[in-house]
């Protein structure tokens, strides 16, 4: 003991090296019983749902809506694509107008006037620290790119909206430039360059100045919100930067000379920053998920060029993440490492539906079945219903399984979907019955989740 009676690091490892030594087949009895009761734990429900639980997630939907700046709750804000999606879902079900209104808001919203969107050199950032979208968390993620595109791509359809369509054109231009390997897709721009959040993107007035030109500066000043005196403030202190972020708290006037001019030349200017640093391995799942958002901007846009990425994106899949005929989990320098988890298969069946139903094609058709055998027979649970989130001996003393969806929608969500999807087009019972069981599994979870399962069939 220390001399203040307290236990440190070296007297608790001696402590538990004694207990090891003398206590040790008592220590593993209770392990063992832990682990029992643990794994006794995971969801195993079983029942119909309720046939109301759409429309109550719609409302506690409607109940968090910010109505002056679109979105659900207060800061931190995330676009939360996956409840858009939900949204416009309702809409296409219901015919319920407001569902597809504060979709279509909150996605202009996000493009047109918050910082959110990099409005230089497009695409979006992580979340908002504020509510009013304006200061973002600068980090860039592939997956929220796929998904946001996903949402887009569903609002468009809706709405017929062209701005929202805009927007997937501009994702689209950013990925190519910024986030694109050899086929397959990076997983992340770093927040941070020069020692500094966002430094490659703050903006100082005199540079703007310059690089825009004395005509137009007044202009876009004024639509952009930028400021002489900065109108950044520093996240911890409040202090004022002296630096710029292009957001808009009114109506953009849609003006061809600031938005074409003054962003081609911050570009350039950009390009000559030290640039964050890039996460350049490839994840199996993110790119399975950007497959399937490309395939519906198709879709949606009937634009050829989305469907040839997505195919692009299966086919890399196929040349970088499978290892002696094992589907992995991460690509990088050469190497594919990890066996791959339940959201690398459900993501890459979602993608190979999509194809199918983009393509017509009977090879994706077969190779999504073969798909989803596989995934099956990894990590279904034969007993409780549900998908485990890793296979068996994957490194995990207790096997989860979750229905939450967070930044992106879960493993079982998609692979439900997936699955009621297959049994329509193969006529096959058993995948209803396994996507009836899969929902099942979670029911007390959905039926008070509101907002957490919205991605769940």
């Amino acid at each position: 003991m220390s001399r203040r009676g307290q236990m440190g690091i070296i007297d608790f490892a001696r402590a538990v090296r004694e207990l090891w030594q003398e206590r040790r087949d008592e220590l593993e009895g209770r392990a063992d019983e832990i682990l029992k009761e643990l794994r006794s734990r995971a969801p195993s429900g079983g029942g119909d749902i309720d046939p109301y639980v759409i429309q109550r997630a719609a409302e506690a939907l409607a109940i968090s809506y910010d109505e002056v700046n679109g979105g659900f709750g207060s800061a931190p804000k995330f676009p939360t694509p996956h409840n858009l999606m939900f949204l416009v879902l309702n809409y296409f079900r219901t015919g319920d107008a407001n569902s597809l209104r504060m979709a279509r808001e909150t996605l202009r919203t996000i493009r047109w006037r918050g910082g959110i969107f990099d409005q230089v050199g497009h695409g979006f950032h992580r979340y908002s620290t504020d509510q009013a979208w304006v200061i973002p968390h600068f980090e860039k993620m592939l997956y929220d790119q796929a998904m946001l595109m996903m949402a887009y791509s569903w609002a468009y359809w809706a709405s017929g909206d062209n701005d929202l369509k805009e927007t997937i054109y501009e994702v689209d231009g950013f990925l190519q430039r910024e986030m694109k390997g050899p086929g397959y897709y990076f997983t992340a721009i770093d927040a941070d360059s020069e020692g500094q959040e966002g430094e490659v993107l703050h903006m100082e007035l005199g540079g703007i100045e310059v690089h825009s030109g004395g005509s137009e500066y007044a202009d876009f000043a004024s639509t952009f919100s930028v400021r002489e005196e900065g109108n950044y403030l520093e996240e911890a202190t409040g202090r004022n930067t002296g630096r710029n972020i292009l957001f808009s708290l009114s109506p953009l006037q849609r003006d061809g000379r600031i938005e074409g001019g003054w962003r081609r030349k911050l570009l350039e200017a950009r390009e000559k920053r030290v640039r964050p640093a890039t996460d350049d391995k490839a994840l199996t799942d993110n790119n399975a998920l950007l497959a399937a958002a490309y395939l519906m901007a198709f879709r949606a846009t009937s634009d050829t060029v989305f469907r040839d990425r997505g195919l692009e994106i299966i086919s890399a899949i196929d040349r970088y993440m499978v290892k002696g005929g094992v589907l992995m989990h991460s690509y990088r320098d050469g190497e594919a490492s990890v066996p791959a988890f339940l959201d690398d298969y459900a993501y890459l069946s979602l993608a190979l539906l999509m194809a199918y139903e983009s393509t017509m094609e009977t090879a994706f058709l077969d190779r999504l079945v073969r798909t989803v055998e596989e995934m099956n027979g990894l990590f279904w649970d034969s007993n409780g219903g549900g998908f485990f989130r890793s296979r068996e001996g994957q490194g995990n003393l207790v096997r989860m399984k979750e229905a939450y969806d967070g930044a992106v929608p879960s493993g079982n969500s998609v692979a439900s979907y997936v699955l009621a999807a297959l049994y329509s087009l193969t006529g096959r019972e058993e995948y209803a019955d396994m996507a009836s069981r899969a929902l099942g599994c979670f029911r007390a979870e959905i039926e008070r989740g509101g907002r957490s399962t919205t991605a769940l069939p």
